[in-house]
């Protein structure tokens, strides 16, 4: 989830702040839930992954 985010948004990670990071993941996880009902176990896999 991490690198799909920075690939989409052509984000250099060795230059991102963890605080930009956090807001950027939960607004991408905000979206997939509103769009398409992302069940909550997939949000906390994404979670974990992301930690």
């Amino acid at each position: 989830m991490l690198l799909e985010l920075a690939r989409a948004k052509r984000v250099d990670l060795a230059q991102i702040s963890v605080g930009t990071l956090e807001e950027q993941f939960g607004e991408t996880v905000a979206t997939e839930n509103a769009r398409c009902g992302v069940p909550l176990p997939r949000l906390a896999d994404w979670l974990i992954m992301a930690a």
